[in-house]
């Protein structure tokens, strides 16, 4: 029976792992930028590389003060781009590669954490299964701001999530707090600020942290965050002194400063990653009932396991407190309490089974059924969203047809206009007239920046501003023209030799 336990769960290991690295990797250069945000990223790394800059990154060929966080990313990208050629797959691979580490750290420390505590592997196993099934059912980690994305999210959340473990060690041995610091100046230079929460949550901790030697090894800890972020600090204030830092401190917060917001309250009973927590949470209450026989031994239990997780949830609920304080909602930045939601799913699930451990085996057959639930929603859940990845690209934003656009010249005219300059003409530029309404306009930022991002990774296309007037003096490159507003511009390109007639029109300066 012992055999069979440890079987089923190492299939079962098996079967969410191929899950997960499906919902990474399949199709992932499919759907395009998947938010406005990565679009921009997209950009930044392309021309950032293209200049060979590994300090300053840019933006349509500016220095980009609105895009105000730290490189790192754009590090990695710079080296992809450079082993494996500019395009979509290799602008997101980091973020996917991220995404696949935490898993796999995660999963080797539940392993180990629960092997320790009980001595025993195939309950470890347990646990694993689970954090696995419910990090399968993140969904927003993987299409909106993380691990299919070329954000910064997913290096956020993996240094985050590497120092957590860290941290739970120097429980034991403060000298873990060395990579600890080498992990949060890492995050800082994937997110730049938002890394406060870092900070916050460690400060929070310091009293649970082994009483040996603890400030020195406290200040090792700052003082090698400081050792990973200068080199590049420096840099960058010899280049713009405090402009930067200033626009990454004040640039982006400053409009999102709007109050306690309740909204991140409001998401977690919604969704079902944290729903899975409460269920996980309710299986290990009434096992604790079961096992322990009564309430006093079920109350010292819950509160020995609260201060054995102590750590884990500190950083669950900081980010979301902070966040909710200051009135920012985004989902993407409790991203890390998805994760503690997996982590803490798989270890107190793990610690019900135990307590069930003396008792009848009908009783034994229903936890089981009962941890069956959790496996099956999840795994419901990714094998039903994996299916949407098959579609990916086919329909949706406005940018698609310009992206469709792009290839097709890439395959019709191969490299004839490569790095050409392009001119843009879209009705986003003409929505405040009296003939074209806003309804009749597609969002004009977000399809900027998808547009110029689509056109430097498919045909390594460089935007250049005014328009037709520009193309006209220029008497070179590629003006694209919305077929909405064509007849404005009728009687100025009469002549003009056109390259590509579909989501947009595309002239050259020849004439037939």
């Amino acid at each position: 029976m012992k055999n069979l336990y440890k079987v089923t769960n190492i299939i079962l290991i098996a079967f969410f792992a191929v899950l997960i690295l499906l919902r990474i990797f399949y199709r992932l250069d499919a759907i395009g930028w998947l938010d406005i945000d990565e679009a921009k990223h997209a950009s930044n790394a392309y021309e950032t590389f293209k200049a060979g800059n590994w300090v300053v990154h840019l933006y349509n060929g500016e220095v980009d003060y609105v895009n105000s966080k730290p490189p790192l990313y754009y590090w990695l990208t710079n080296i992809l781009f450079g082993l494996f050629g500019i395009n979509i797959l290799t602008f997101k691979l980091p973020s996917a590669i991220a995404g696949t580490i935490l898993c796999v750290i995660i999963s080797v420390f539940l392993y180990r954490h629960i092997t320790k505590r009980f001595g025993k592997k195939d309950l470890a196993l347990s646990g694993v299964v689970v954090f696995l099934a419910v990090f399968l059912s993140m969904d927003l980690l993987y299409d909106y701001h993380m691990i299919r994305t070329g954000n910064f999210d997913a290096l956020y959340v993996l240094f985050i999530l590497a120092g957590i473990i860290c941290m739970i060690k120097a429980q034991d041995d403060n000298r873990y707090l060395i990579p600890f610091g080498a992990f949060t100046g890492l995050a800082f230079l994937a997110k730049g600020f938002n890394s406060t929460t870092v900070v916050l949550s460690a400060i929070c901790c310091i009293p649970l942290l082994a009483k040996e030697k603890r400030l020195k090894y406290i200040i090792y800890s700052v003082l090698t965050a400081i050792v990973v972020v200068f080199p590049w600090a420096a840099l960058r204030f010899r280049f713009d002194g405090t402009e930067f830092f200033y626009n990454m401190l004040f640039g982006e917060a400053k409009d999102k400063l709007v109050g306690v917001t309740f909204e991140f309250f409001q998401m977690m009973p919604k969704t079902l990653t944290f729903r899975l927590l409460m269920y996980g949470m309710a299986f290990y209450i009434i096992a604790l009932f079961i096992g322990k026989k009564s309430g006093k031994m079920v109350a010292e239990a819950v509160l020995s396991d609260l201060r054995e997780n102590a750590i884990l949830w500190i950083w669950f609920w900081v980010s979301i407190l902070f966040y909710s304080w200051a009135g920012f909602f985004n989902e993407w930045y409790i991203y890390s309490s998805f994760v503690l939601a997996a982590v803490l799913s798989g270890i107190y699930v793990a610690i019900g089974i135990d307590s069930l451990k003396d008792t009848t085996v009908a009783l034994k057959v229903i936890a089981t059924l009962s941890i069956g639930v959790i496996l099956a929603v999840a795994a419901y859940d990714g094998i039903h969203n994996l299916g949407s990845y098959w579609l990916a690209g086919n329909g949706g934003g406005p940018a698609l047809p310009f992206w469709a656009d792009m290839r097709e010249i890439k395959e019709m005219y191969g490299d004839q206009y490569q790095g050409s300059d392009v001119y843009v003409e879209d009705i986003s530029q003409y929505a405040d007239l009296d003939d074209i309404s806003i309804e009749d306009a597609p969002t004009s930022q977000e399809l900027f920046f998808d547009k110029l991002a689509y056109a430097e990774y498919e045909c390594d296309w460089h935007e250049k501003k005014g328009g037709i007037d520009a193309w006209k003096e220029a008497e070179d490159g590629i003006l694209v023209v919305n077929k909405d507003i064509l007849d404005r511009f009728i009687d100025r390109l009469s002549g003009h030799v056109i390259i590509q007639d579909d989501g947009y029109i595309y002239f050259i300066h020849d004439t037939y």
